[in-house]
């Protein structure tokens, strides 16, 4: 897919994939280069990202994670999923960017089980707020979580009262502790979990895109310090009749390297699971010393504003015999 730069800048287009919450966390590496060019039945114009100021956009959100260790981890394992209401509120803007408001609405608690909206709800009881306000750029890409701190406080006022070293939420509590000091952007993947792939995709200069055009691209990503040959595949569609403009991207990592950069994690698997099922043999285990990562992602633009209407990001990863796919489903109101 080209992007066309309207303004010669020769800016490069958005990233269309960045990161995946599946264990992994990799950068975006797909940009296509800007050339003038002017708009026909075969380019669709994009405009810059502007959205508009003070009104609250909703967006119903599903979030789905599969878990499968064949047995290999007690207790872990199953399915969770949910659906929910994200609020997005854009308060001002500036040359720099935005100040957005964010907040979200789990769904009821079932009683047939746990929901992904009960594993959301609890983090929001530790965090003190369903809610955040945020810095972002010009594309709408989070910088900082205004309320941070009272987060963290309240995060560490949860933990210090949980006297029981039994009680099962210490370690979730002390996981969320620790999540926040390696990173102070991660409240912003409960609360808004779809900012990331808007932001992607939101560009900050107008520019035009090649149509029905797939794209192929080479290049690697680095897994715990070892070179990952990966392969992107990107095509753009439009539907000027509902004025949209649909990115649609697959990253998938080259699985015999993806093996060898997590050798250490299957091996360490693999002997647990030899240790409880000492009858599978050593054909069995060589099967499952596999590994493999697709990410698919389609992000639906707006060609008025520039704002995403829709995305929609699965995530197939297999790492030895843990299998974990996650699929995250926005769509505005």
């Amino acid at each position: 897919m080209v992007a066309r730069d309207s303004h010669r800048s020769g800016r490069k287009a958005p990233d269309m994939i960045r990161t995946s919450r599946a264990g992994l966390l990799f950068g975006g590496l797909l940009a296509f280069a800007g050339t003038a060019a002017s708009a026909d039945d075969r380019t669709v114009h994009v405009p810059a990202y502007h959205p508009r100021i003070g009104h609250e956009v909703v967006y119903r959100l599903y979030l789905e994670a599969n878990v499968d260790t064949h047995g290999a981890i007690d207790g872990a394992g199953g399915v969770l999923k949910g659906e929910m209401f994200d609020r997005l509120v854009v308060i001002s803007a500036s040359t720099e960017g935005f100040v957005m408001r964010w907040r979200i609405e789990p769904c009821r608690r079932d009683e047939n089980g746990p929901t992904m909206c009960d594993h959301i709800r609890e983090k929001l009881e530790s965090y003190g707020f369903d809610g955040i306000v945020v810095q972002t750029n010009r594309i709408g890409a989070l910088q900082k979580i205004e309320q941070l701190d009272d987060i963290k406080r309240n995060v560490d006022a949860r933990l210090t009262g949980l006297t029981n070293p039994k009680d099962p939420l210490r370690p979730k509590v002390t996981a969320l502790q620790q999540e926040l000091a390696a990173d102070p952007l991660s409240p912003a993947s409960v609360i808004a979990p779809a900012a990331r792939l808007f932001s992607d995709t939101q560009i900050d200069r107008e520019q035009d895109y090649d149509l029905n055009a797939p794209q192929e691209r080479e290049d690697t990503a680095q897994i715990n310090g070892v070179a990952v040959p990966m392969k992107l595949t990107s095509v753009v569609t439009a539907d000027f009749g509902a004025r949209t403009a649909t990115f649609s991207q697959t990253k998938s990592l080259d699985p015999a390297a993806y093996a060898k950069a997590s050798d250490a994690s299957i091996r360490q698997t693999l002997a647990q699971m030899q240790q409880k099922f000492p009858e599978v043999g050593e054909s069995q285990l060589s099967q499952l010393a596999r590994a493999s990562l697709t990410v698919t992602s389609k992000v639906k633009i707006s060609l008025d504003d520039g704002s995403t209407v829709a995305v929609e990001e699965v995530v197939d990863n297999k790492i030895g015999p843990l299998y974990l796919k996650n699929v995250m489903r926005a769509t505005r109101e």
